[in-house]
């Protein structure tokens, strides 16, 4: 090989490190967001499949809001979501009850597996629904 075509290499990986340094920080925040949408949809997926089974122990007659909060909870903690608020109205679930109320609001924090807060700021996921027995 003589001297010209090594120049021309090692002029072509300088080029190729250069495109590397502007292309890689753009490729990294794609694969970072990707996983941060991922993990709010699993998030809103386990609370919602945690209101449905929280639905379905409300519509046990003899039953009361402790019940219903820790069958919602169950669910939560499997998918790890914590610092969750839970509100589950009235208190005693009887067969004179026609409706209850349940509510859940889940914090987009690094508690939860959020860490990027440009994405989502300090908000929260909110469910609400009521139950007509």
């Amino acid at each position: 090989m003589n001297q010209q075509n090594k120049n021309r290499r090692r002029n072509r990986l300088g080029a190729t490190a250069i495109e590397f340094a502007l292309v890689a920080p753009l490729v990294l925040a794609i694969v970072f967001g990707l996983f941060e949408i991922s993990r709010v949809m699993t998030v809103s997926d386990a609370m919602k499949t945690s209101v449905i089974a929280g639905v379905r122990e409300a519509g046990v007659a003899q039953t009361d809001a402790s019940e219903v909060r820790k069958e919602i909870e169950t669910i939560l903690d499997m998918f790890g979501v914590y610092n969750r608020q839970i509100t589950v109205t009235p208190e005693t679930i009887d067969n004179s009850v026609s409706q209850v109320s349940i509510q859940v609001s889940i914090p987009l924090n690094s508690d939860n597996g959020i860490y990027f807060k440009r994405f989502f700021g300090d908000s929260d996921i909110d469910f609400e629904t009521n139950v007509t027995r």
